[in-house]
């Protein structure tokens, strides 16, 4: 397999998506996708979003390609008030990063029903790919 030198990918053009830095979600309006270069990922309502109450939190982050609540593969729970960091060097053996997400790609966390999205100056970027309504952006 021959990879692409990280400093020429150049992403997918996509409808809904465009980079991101810093911003904060409202998680009431549905699931939010978000990509850390090629690697999607969603944040869900486990109840609403995938019809499964088995889970003691309200909103859990999960790896659609890799996701087996069955083997504890590819979700991770997503605490009120808890810093997530996502990454080929996170500690979630949950999800399998591919080589172009940076070590530390990007922290989430949950205040209540609002999702803070900050990319850690990741290289290739991270691409919010749904037609969220910002809440407070920052720069």
């Amino acid at each position: 397999m021959t990879l692409e030198p990280r400093s020429e990918f150049i992403p997918e053009p996509s409808l809904d998506r465009r980079q991101i830095g810093r911003e904060i979600l409202s998680l009431q309006e549905g699931p939010i996708d978000i990509e850390l270069c090629r690697d999607k990922l969603r944040i869900v309502n486990p109840i609403r979003d995938l019809g499964e109450d088995e889970y003691n939190v309200d909103y859990i982050v999960i790896d659609p390609s890799n996701y087996d609540p069955t083997n504890n593969k590819g979700y991770k729970g997503l605490w009120d008030g808890q810093d997530v960091v996502l990454g080929r060097d996170s500690t979630y053996d949950r999800f399998k990063f591919s080589d172009y997400v940076s070590r530390q790609h990007v922290l989430l966390r949950r205040c209540g029903e609002q999702l803070f999205i900050e990319d850690l100056k990741s290289t290739n970027g991270t691409y919010l790919t749904t037609t969220q309504a910002v809440v407070h952006p920052k720069t």
